[in-house]
């Protein structure tokens, strides 16, 4: 547990962090869009690896982006979504909970980079692209879904090994804190 000095200067750390990460997903962006015409690529790697510049108006493996109001809609719940996650971090970096600190930090890296392109250009700048042979190319993506993917994995990982500290994370969210002091009371006064 982190006393009331240390957590100020969590939560702005991994605000850093997150900025951070957006920074750096801009930047990287910003150089595929100034190099690259649309639909031009660059070999990495000759037939596996590649920048690739593509613009995706879906989520994530260009799902949904055939929707008429697409962008919109995804500006909106993907900026929602953003706002639960630092909301979840600002309560658990009270808590000293560093490692998951740090795998939703690179979550809200991830989804604020994404959602910059998505009010700013409508549409995501995606640019790394892996060919598996001639018949499979992995869809393609960018900084910002590394850190997002990154995150998520990490996090889902913690539920399984740290299951307790997810629990004690959890139980800062329902109701359970609240429940469990009325139930003593109530046997306190049966005896």
């Amino acid at each position: 547990m982190s006393n009331g000095k240390n957590y100020k200067y969590s939560i702005w750390g991994w605000t850093f962090l997150s900025l951070f990460l957006v920074f750096l997903d801009q930047i990287t962006k910003l150089l595929v869009v100034k190099n690259l015409d649309l639909a031009e690529y660059k070999w990495v790697i000759n037939g596996f690896f590649s920048i690739f510049y593509v613009r995706n108006t879906g989520v994530a493996f260009s799902m949904f982006e055939k929707l008429s109001n697409g962008p919109y809609v995804l500006a909106v719940v993907a900026v929602l979504l953003a706002c639960a996650v630092f909301y979840v971090l600002f309560k658990i970096s009270k808590k000293g909970y560093l490692i998951e600190c740090f795998c939703l930090s690179l979550i809200l890296g991830g989804a604020l980079g994404n959602i910059i392109d998505r009010i700013r250009l409508k549409y995501v700048v995606d640019f790394l692209r892996f060919d598996f042979g001639p018949r499979y190319t992995f869809p393609i993506f960018n900084f910002a879904d590394i850190c997002a993917v990154v995150g998520c994995f990490l996090f889902i990982f913690l539920c399984i090994v740290k299951s307790k500290e997810i629990d004690e994370i959890w139980d800062m969210f329902t109701l359970k804190k609240t429940v469990a002091p009325v139930e003593k009371q109530e046997k306190n006064d049966e005896n």
